[in-house]
């Protein structure tokens, strides 16, 4: 048995402990090409799945620092734990915000979207991956010049997972995103 502490989210970013559970992790089976997650990180997104779980939210977004294979592992782990669906995707493969966009609006609640490399992401689509995490909506330019207007998308609330080697990659307003970055998973 190891100790889960449970934290729920007020704000984007924000989290508030409420207290301290036991979750036996021995019955969990991973299936890795690489060393699996420390059991400080499994710890950590364990007792994050069980605090959604238990008050029916999305489970916050999660930054994975290390080799993709780390990230797929943990997002594997949260999509089996939860009972959701996962969505796995390169950042290079996203050179275009309609390439985001379709990506987004094909997910159902509650599901992940794990980008690899999310550091590698071009400006624009960060933009709009940013719109989607914060306010589950796109806002999406259709036409150019005077005749161009913006349709709003409504989306479903999804987990991001973002992997990257690097933290330093992203962009602070990106990085302020995430509610599990890796200096918290120690703690």
């Amino acid at each position: 048995m190891a100790g889960v502490a449970l934290f729920v989210l007020e704000s984007v970013g924000a989290a508030r402990p409420i207290g301290t559970h036991a979750v036996d992790l021995s019955n969990r089976t991973m299936v890795l090409d690489t060393a699996p997650p420390s059991g400080e990180l499994l710890t950590k997104v364990a007792g994050m799945c069980a605090d959604a779980r238990q008050n029916e939210e999305v489970l916050a977004h999660m930054l994975i620092t290390g080799p993709t294979s780390l990230g797929v592992a943990v997002a594997r782990f949260v999509s089996r734990e939860m009972g959701i669906g996962i969505r796995e995707i390169p950042a290079l493969a996203l050179t275009r915000p309609a390439e985001v966009a379709v990506h987004l609006a094909d997910l159902e609640r509650d599901d992940i979207l794990l980008i690899a490399d999310i550091g590698q992401m071009p400006n624009q689509c960060e933009a709009l991956l940013r719109q989607a995490m914060r306010d589950f909506k796109m806002d999406i330019p259709v036409g150019t010049g005077l005749a161009q207007r913006v349709i709003q998308l409504l989306l479903a609330p999804i987990t991001v997972i973002g992997v990257t080697t690097h933290s330093s990659t992203l962009s602070s307003s990106l990085n302020d995103l995430f509610a599990l970055q890796p200096a918290q998973w120690s703690k």
